[in-house]
């Protein structure tokens, strides 16, 4: 799951007071406990989504990163199920569905989990990519996702 908080000290005095734990405490998940259709909450996590789904294919063809590091073959089913909320939440506030974003997440996704896991067959994520006929074009030529 991507983090979407980070405690401050402010924040885990205010947590202590209403006794909610903060260690992977996210205000918006909060939110939208209480309100399912708090749009701010659900703008915040759209944006939150949209960056961390961009940013983890931005390596292409080198390949796919969960945060700073490169994804692992148990990360991919969390990302995957991450690129289907963005869905749902794109649809729910009738924003851009950046289907194309969408769509290159799920295929990289999925074949970085395959490229992995037959690891010892690929000198490269890209060998793999060619071997496997998956388009795909360098991020600074290609993704600029609306």
């Amino acid at each position: 799951m991507i983090p979407m908080y980070l405690p401050t000290a402010r924040s885990q005095f205010f947590a202590n007071i209403v006794d909610i734990s903060i260690s992977r405490f996210s205000w918006q998940t909060f939110l939208l406990e209480q309100d399912s259709d708090n749009i701010d909450a659900l703008k915040y996590k759209y944006n939150t989504f949209k960056y961390f789904l961009e940013f983890s294919i931005h390596e292409i063809p080198s390949c796919v990163l969960n945060g700073m590091d490169g994804a692992s073959v148990s990360d991919i089913s969390e990302m995957l199920e991450d690129t289907n909320e963005f869905e749902r939440i794109s649809k729910k506030l009738n924003m851009p569905l950046c289907e194309t974003l969408i769509t290159d997440c799920r295929r990289y996704y999925k074949a970085y989990e395959d490229y992995l896991l037959h690891i010892g067959r690929y000198k490269t994520f890209e060998n793999y990519l060619h071997s496997n006929g998956i388009s795909y074009q360098p991020y600074t030529a290609r993704y600029d996702y609306e």
